[in-house]
């Protein structure tokens, strides 16, 4: 049995702003990731992390290698087009889920 667990980075587009620049997945990326999992032939239990090929991720590909998951996008492209950090976003940089950590539990999220 394969069971894949993969936590997904900011997928969207494009980045949605500077904090997004190093955990962004590409939705051609994100294409990719799920048919690497839905194709591999490794078995056992994987812990993937879901980001693109971005210069200044956080996060290891290793582990997505071992499924065969071969990102080709880098989010370093938008360096400079996209807006920068804002106050909220900037309290929780190093988060991974960002302003999600510190949503009150119970609250509807209104964006």
């Amino acid at each position: 049995m394969t069971v894949v667990a993969v936590r997904i980075g900011a997928c969207f587009p494009e980045p949605k702003a500077e904090w997004a620049l190093d955990t962004w997945l590409s939705p051609d990326d994100c294409g990719r990731l799920v048919e690497s999992f839905l194709t591999t032939d490794a078995s056992g239990f994987h812990v993937i992390w879901g980001v693109s090929r971005n210069a200044d991720r956080w996060w290891s590909l290793a582990e997505a290698a071992a499924v065969g998951f071969d990102p080709r996008d880098d989010a370093a492209r938008y360096e400079g087009l996209v807006p920068p950090t804002d106050a909220e976003s900037a309290q929780t940089d190093g988060l991974i889920g960002k302003t999600f950590c510190t949503h009150p539990l119970g609250e509807p999220m209104r964006r």
